[in-house]
């Protein structure tokens, strides 16, 4: 349902972004924290006519307490930086960086550390948290790392023409989690010329 709404929401028409909205907001209803993350960047996109700050605050705390690591990430910073209320607030910023670091956010863990680290959001410097959580960033940033490359190698042996131009980029250029590797740079060069 929410994959639907997402489908129809990058359409660019005017009604079939409607319908989107529409499809993304029962999923969201249901429970689904990526519709409503969804819904959050929809609101939140200045560029676009829909752009709507109450709606993009409501669709990202509802995203956060449905378990979305980056809206609890982006309800601390904007805590920290007072866009909630017009006034900062260390503590509810804390909160919610805890609720990111939870799921094994790395920017949360981060954020956390390097505020234990140096005495900020209102937090007492504790140098040995502050160098737990910069590890447990560090740890999640390479898991996380290492899943989104077995989803890219997926998507490119599926035959994704994007995605094996990526990997071949990556590849010759030594990025995203991968060794130099000319020949594999080559294969998925020739993947995706054969593709497209």
């Amino acid at each position: 349902m929410w994959l639907l709404g997402e489908t129809l929401l990058d359409d660019g028409k005017e009604e079939v972004t409607a319908e989107g909205v529409e499809w993304l907001e029962r999923a969201a209803k249901m429970g689904v924290g990526m519709a409503a993350m969804r819904l959050a960047i929809f609101y939140g996109q200045d560029s676009l006519q829909h752009f709507d700050e109450a709606r993009q605050l409501h669709w990202t705390f509802r995203a956060a307490e449905m378990g979305v690591p980056l809206a609890a990430y982006q309800i601390g910073l904007a805590f920290e930086d007072g866009e909630i209320g017009d006034i900062v607030d260390y503590s509810s910023a804390v909160h919610w960086y805890e609720v990111a670091a939870g799921y094994g956010y790395p920017l949360a863990l981060q954020r956390l550390a390097y505020a234990f680290r140096d005495g900020e959001l209102g937090l007492v410097p504790d140098r040995a948290r502050a160098d737990e959580l910069e590890r447990r960033a560090a740890e999640f940033s390479k898991l996380r790392q290492r899943a989104e490359l077995e989803d890219w190698l997926l998507l490119a042996k599926a035959g994704d023409r994007d995605t094996q131009k990526w990997l071949s980029l990556a590849y010759r250029e030594g990025f995203g989690g991968l060794a130099a590797d000319l020949e594999q740079a080559k294969y998925w060069e020739e993947r995706a010329d054969s593709t497209g």
